[in-house]
């Protein structure tokens, strides 16, 4: 399956609580990552490079609409930084610089 089709399988089952996914691709670099089950409107990975985070359904479907990536040195640098607080960054639409 590839990351497109990831994605769109997030899509598909976006009306449940808890996603069942069964490639797991950190979000931001697209290396393997660990799938990490939570509830509510995310997708949370833990990967070995970007480390663990958390990312909007919102935004990923906003991103794969635009035809859109994440920047991989500006995306890690921000989530270490919200990092400092101990807190597993979390990763919205109104905090990703979208370019059109």
């Amino acid at each position: 399956m590839s990351v497109r089709g990831l994605l769109q399988a997030i899509h598909e089952v976006s009306g449940t609580s808890i996603k069942k996914v069964m490639k797991m691709n950190c979000l931001i670099c697209v290396g393997v990552a660990q799938r990490i089950q939570c509830a509510g409107p995310w997708e949370e990975r833990d990967c070995p490079d970007c480390g663990r985070y958390r990312v909007s359904d919102e935004l990923i479907l906003t991103l794969m609409e635009q035809g859109q990536i994440f920047d991989v040195s500006k995306t890690r640098r921000w989530l270490a930084s919200q990092r400092i607080d101990g807190f597993i960054p979390s990763i919205e639409v109104h905090e990703a610089l979208l370019v059109p």
